[in-house]
C-alpha cells in the first residue's frame, strides 16, 4: 500500500514543463480499464500497463517522462521535462509485514 501522498516537491517548476503538462492534459483521454477483480462484486480496474500504454506516448510528444524511484520506505516519483524542469512526489510505502515471503509484500506494496 502507498500512502498518497508525503509530498510534492515543486523542484525546478519552468513555464515550459508548464505548458508541456497543460498540453498533456488537453490530449490525454480515459484510461482503458482492462483490469478486473471481484471483492462483493465485479469491478474493473487501470492497470499499470493500461496506464503506461496511454499516457507515456502523449508525454513524449510534449517532451516529458517519468521516473519512479522506490527507496527502503518511500516512492519518489518525479516528471520531467526535456527543457530541465521537473517536479517530484514523495509517497510512503507501507510493507505488510505479516506477510512471509518478504519479496512478494514488497511487490504488492510497489503495485
Amino acid at each position: 500500500m502507498v500512502k498518497i501522498s508525503d509530498g510534492v516537491d515543486f523542484g525546478k517548476v519552468t513555464p515550459e514543463l508548464l505548458a508541456a503538462l497543460a498540453e498533456f492534459h488537453k490530449t490525454c483521454p480515459p484510461i482503458s480499464k482492462m483490469g478486473t477483480g471481484f471483492i462483493r462484486q465485479a469491478y474493473s480496474y487501470a492497470t499499470l500497463d493500461d496506464i503506461n500504454r496511454t499516457i507515456n506516448p502523449l508525454l513524449a510528444a510534449v517532451g516529458l517522462f517519468l521516473t519512479h524511484n522506490p527507496t527502503t520506505s518511500k516512492m519518489v516519483t518525479r516528471i520531467y521535462h526535456v527543457g530541465g524542469g521537473y517536479m517530484e512526489s514523495v509517497s510512503t510505502i507501507h510493507i505488510d509485514q505479516s506477510m512471509k515471503n518478504q519479496a512478494h509484500a514488497w511487490g504488492s506494496a510497489l503495485t
